[in-house]
């Protein structure tokens, strides 16, 4: 009950708080890179960074297979897309914290070769 008379107190406030977990659902663990040596606490190690521009690059283009199933009118196409971002959004939206990634890897792994097949045949 406090939760929802906060939200309903202040609902922009909960929808910029879910924007910004999924902006962090999209970022690597960074408490496991710490814990694996990788990086130190307050730090962005060249490992990270990477990290990160990888994870982004999975989320662009599963949003490109998303978009190009929207266009086409694929519904095989947008099941990925669909699993990825209401599978996170449903995080967002519970402000569960769970290690988000691990769970949806695979498909934005497959959507990503699909983008990226796709990008490779237009001519």
């Amino acid at each position: 009950r406090v939760a929802v008379r906060r939200i309903m107190t202040n609902p922009l406030r909960f929808a910029a708080l879910c924007a910004e977990r999924v902006g962090r659902f999209m970022l690597p663990a960074r408490t496991w890179f710490v814990q694996a040596g990788l990086s130190r606490t307050g730090t962005f190690s060249p490992g990270y960074l990477v990290a990160i521009a990888i994870n982004m690059g999975l989320f662009a283009l599963t949003a490109f297979v998303g978009v190009l199933a929207f266009r086409t009118r694929d519904a095989a196409l947008a099941v990925g897309p669909i699993l990825v971002f209401c599978h996170m959004g449903a995080y967002a939206l519970t402000y569960v914290s769970p290690r988000y990634a691990l769970t949806v890897t695979p498909v934005l792994i497959a959507c990503s070769g699909l983008a990226l097949r796709t990008l490779l045949r237009r001519p």
